[in-house]
């Protein structure tokens, strides 16, 4: 068997970031629908507590509908950990 040789692959950062975070555990999104949420304060505090959480990168969340999008990496907290952080501050999340 004959091995070619390989040119040496080149991205940018951006690339690179992007392929170390899909490789391990990979990226996920949840909605979860909360409870007792009314105001902007509301909307601060939620996204505060769960941006300080080890692994969260992205809160959005939508009064109107009350739920919340969270964006967490897999291998580095999971959703009891972020539900748990929404029950600690206040507000009471829905199961199912």
């Amino acid at each position: 068997m004959r091995w070619k040789k390989k040119k040496p692959l080149i991205f940018g950062m951006d690339r690179v970031i992007w392929v170390l975070l899909q490789g391990r555990g990979g990226m996920k999104n949840q909605v979860i629908n909360v409870n007792g949420m009314s105001c902007d304060h509301c909307v601060q505090t939620i996204t505060k507590a769960l941006t300080e959480i080890n692994g969260v990168a992205g809160v959005q969340v939508d009064l109107v509908k009350k739920i919340v999008a969270v964006d967490f990496e897999e291998n580095q907290t999971d959703l009891k950990t972020i539900s748990n952080k929404i029950t600690e501050v206040g507000f009471e999340v829905e199961e199912g």
